[in-house]
């Protein structure tokens, strides 16, 4: 697998996308910012599509600057991810996923989220949207993550 952000190489490398994501630009900052629960580390993007059509509308877009603002910060059993405001993320819930307790996939975090808003809602937490405040979620925070849009690709010969 191989990270592409600069347009010129999105147009000119033959490949299949496995991803469009707005990729942290300094994963060790936010490390520091928001240090590791579990042993698996990941820090590096939040997804914004899975498995897209390769466009040119899509290509146009490698390399443009985003700013991920997180909202909360999320830690189960299984996983520490974030939850960011990522826009044209066709995420339900656009998160990073910091960390895994062993054995634990990344993409993981997506039922992690949901099972967790599904306890608030059983608490008859009333939930609008994910900015407004939940039980199983950390504090809200006002944070920004420079990030750039890039592709996770397969190589193809």
């Amino acid at each position: 697998m191989k990270d592409i952000t600069n347009g010129f190489e999105a147009r000119e490398l033959n490949y299949d996308i496995i991803y469009v994501a707005a990729m942290v630009n300094d994963v060790e900052a936010l490390k520091e910012k928001f240090p590791p629960t579990y042993v698996n580390e990941f820090y590096h993007h939040s997804t914004i599509e899975f498995k897209p059509v390769k466009t040119q509308t899509l290509l146009d877009n490698v390399g443009k600057s985003v700013n991920l603002k997180v909202t909360h910060r999320l830690i189960t059993e299984k996983v520490d991810v974030l939850i960011v405001e990522n826009p044209g993320s066709t995420n339900k819930y656009p998160h990073i996923t910091l960390s895994t307790a062993a054995g634990v996939k990344p993409f993981e975090s997506n039922s992690e989220i949901e099972g967790a808003l599904e306890s608030d809602k059983k608490k008859n937490v009333k939930i609008k949207e994910l900015t407004t405040h939940f039980q199983n979620f950390q504090k809200k925070y006002q944070v920004f993550i420079p990030s750039t849009v890039g592709l996770a690709v397969n190589l193809k010969s």
